[in-house]
């Protein structure tokens, strides 16, 4: 995927409940998290493919009713595009229910971008573990 420019995933191959496991794991390899106390949330994915990010992008937006944003650069001879979500601690939903999706019920994950992930939940949206596994 990282040199092919047009890559797409057969998304409709896959079991709808494989999604976000998928998503989960390109995140863990190509993903970013960033926040800052109270004012912003960012969710990023990179890649080389427009489309693909595009993909992703639409199924955010069915899922959590959310806007996404594509933006790229030039990175050593090729355009690196990045897929991000901006949020803030007043859309506790949204960032609640992508962290459910993401990592409710999965068996593997990067350790540290899901630690990373709770301590926001925990600190700035004030969310303890026991709310974080009900949802």
């Amino acid at each position: 995927k990282t040199k092919d420019v047009n890559f797409i995933f057969p998304f409709d191959n896959l079991e709808s409940k494989y999604i976000f496991s998928f998503i989960r794991g390109f995140f863990d390899g190509d993903g970013h998290l960033s926040y800052s106390e109270k004012t912003s949330f960012t969710f990023a994915l990179y890649a080389t493919s427009k489309k693909f990010l595009e993909q992703i992008g639409k199924i955010f937006e069915k899922e959590f009713k959310v806007k996404y944003i594509i933006d790229s650069a030039k990175k050593s001879k090729m355009i690196l595009y990045c897929l991000r979500f901006n949020s803030n601690y007043k859309r506790k939903e949204f960032i609640h229910a992508l962290y459910n999706k993401m990592y409710k019920n999965s068996e593997f994950s990067l350790d540290r971008k899901k630690n990373k992930f709770e301590s926001y939940l925990n600190t700035v949206l004030n969310l303890g573990t026991k709310e974080l596994k009900s949802v």
